[in-house]
């Protein structure tokens, strides 16, 4: 039986599911049909005839060959690890920056935000840069949400794609997950020393949640691990593909095409500079003998070294009728360099980057292409902050749900669970006095800082002008806007200093200062809110 929550997810009977489990065997083949064509040309060195039909995937041993290749090439190839790098700092170098309106909506997305476990997993700057990575080269990211059923404190984790072997979705919906099937090995200590233990579970989707009556503890002799949901982030897959592929995929093979050519060229370089003399001497094979004695080197022999090279700048001085000497010249069309660039071109068209960036040539660069990007470039960039955005915001909205479910939850005094159709919590919030009794504000702003460089006077003016249009309740968003403009780091705390909440008017309070903050760091502060009041219309 298939019923629906409030969420609007389907929720099965656990008969239905052990069914499920039994039709779709649990093991590590596909129930998806395969693009075979595509796996043989993973190791195949020519051109393969490509046909059949696109609406299948990979299997997962295609698949993990893929991925294997596209993370070896980013530890290995500077193309794809410069590609994945840059990328990586556009779209997360300079942070993101996390708030909300309401002051207790807030206070939880901030602890979320800057819980320590969840900053070595995501929600730093370093780390998020290297999800970004990970996302490109493995084309997953599979995020683990725990969560404290009595607090709603969520702290997050990853799970290796390596480990997640299949994707269990609605048997009439394949774009709706519901279980993630986990297999690893973990390293047990027992009387005869570590052994690894193979271990295999399968994790709920987090937008799945059943009612508990309807949670089995195992499904086809598999345990469910429902207190700890997954998050799955993927790209690079086309129609009914539910793994992501790697976005390096389409720029590998030239990738090691361009590194094969330059170390071929380096091989004549080495063979050029192994000959750098010829010598040409009279008297046979003899005079050859007594030649190549003349020229050994005494190192390996007993004693010390008596025929050492000479040193450089020296000069040879010969007898008439002696020995000639010639510089070794290759003539011909020498190779050069520069022949493997196409090959490059290939390879910065199959990973979106252009080749002033990939390359970092100046000879097809100049001033503008150093500050500013081409706008094909421009737009993948800000796509990439708006997948993280919508991403984070699934994240944070995840966490305000679990502060208002929770028993203890943070936001329980301001919001409410309600059950859904078929038992699943829904979550309302209260009504807001301060927006004429609408419900609690509790969508977080995001602000990720602009890809290119801009003219900092000019976005300030151009919000100066937008805040004439803006009510003086609106004064702190205003700031928020010129401060994010001018790229300061930690944007909350500057507006905490510039209205402090326990202040009976923030909006018109002078902000306190505190003890050990820097004088003229003070004095600045004081006088940029003088600005952004003189901007918002509050002079």
């Amino acid at each position: 039986m298939v019923t629906t929550n409030g969420n609007g997810y389907a929720a099965m009977e656990p008969a239905a599911l052990a069914e499920l489990a039994q039709r779709q065997a649990w093991d590590l083949e596909m129930v998806e049909e395969r693009l075979a064509e595509l796996e043989m040309a993973l190791d195949a060195d020519g051109w393969q005839q490509l046909g059949g039909s696109f609406d299948g995937e990979f299997s997962r041993d295609a698949l993990d060959t893929i991925i294997r290749r596209s993370r070896y090439a980013y530890l290995a190839n500077p193309l794809i690890n410069h590609a994945l790098e840059v990328q990586s700092h556009y779209v997360a170098g300079l942070g993101v920056d996390i708030a909300a309106v309401h002051p207790a909506v807030n206070d939880v997305v901030r602890a979320f935000w800057e819980d320590p476990g969840n900053r070595a997993e995501l929600t730093s700057d370093a780390s998020l840069q290297r999800a970004d990575i990970e996302l490109s080269a493995t084309g997953n990211v599979f995020l683990v949400l725990f969560t404290d059923a009595v607090t709603g404190r969520v702290r997050m984790r990853s799970i290796a794609v390596e480990e997640v072997r299949d994707i269990i979705t609605d048997p009439d919906d394949i774009r709706t997950p519901w279980f993630y099937r986990r297999v690893w090995e973990e390293q047990r200590r027992g009387a005869t020393g570590a052994a690894p233990a193979r271990r295999e579970a399968l994790y709920p989707d987090w937008r799945y949640q059943p009612p508990q009556t309807q949670r089995p503890d195992t499904i086809g002799g598999v345990p469910v691990q429902w207190s700890a949901s997954v998050m799955h982030r993927h790209v690079g897959g086309i129609g009914r593909m539910r793994f992501g592929v790697p976005e390096t995929y389409s720029a590998l093979d030239w990738a090691v095409a361009v590194r094969t050519d330059l170390e071929r060229f380096a091989t004549i370089r080495r063979a050029q500079a192994a000959f750098a003399t010829r010598i040409t001497t009279a008297g046979g094979r003899k005079g050859v003998a007594a030649t190549k004695a003349r020229l050994a080197s005494a190192v390996g022999a007993p004693g010390p070294e008596t025929n050492p090279p000479p040193i450089t700048g020296s000069t040879f001085v010969g007898a008439q009728g002696g020995a000639d000497y010639d510089l070794v010249r290759m003539g011909g069309a020498a190779p050069h360099p520069d022949d493997a660039r196409r090959l490059g071109l290939m390879v910065a068209a199959g990973i979106g980057v252009p080749e002033t960036i990939l390359f970092g040539n100046a000879d097809v660069g100049n001033l503008a292409t150093s500050r500013t990007l081409d706008r094909p470039t421009e737009l993948k960039m800000a796509a990439r902050q708006s997948y993280w955005r919508d991403t984070i915001a699934d994240l944070l909205n995840y966490a305000i749900d679990q502060a208002v479910i929770a028993p203890r939850g943070a936001l329980r005094a301001i919001g409410r669970a309600i059950g859904g159709a078929s038992g699943s919590p829904v979550v309302v919030m209260h009504p807001d006095p301060d927006r004429d009794g609408a419900p609690i504000d509790r969508t977080p702003i995001i602000t990720f800082p602009d890809i290119l460089e801009r003219d900092v006077k000019a976005r300030v003016e151009a919000i100066g002008i937008g805040a004439r249009l803006l009510p003086p309740s609106a004064e702190r968003t205003v700031a928020r806007l010129v401060l994010a403009a001018l790229d300061v780091d930690d944007i909350d705390a500057v507006l905490d200093t510039l209205y402090p909440p326990d202040a009976p008017d923030a909006t018109l309070s002078q902000p306190a200062a505190p003890a050990d903050m820097d004088a003229q760091f003070i004095a600045a502060v004081r006088d940029m809110r003088e600005v952004l009041a003189t901007i918002a219309g509050r002079s």
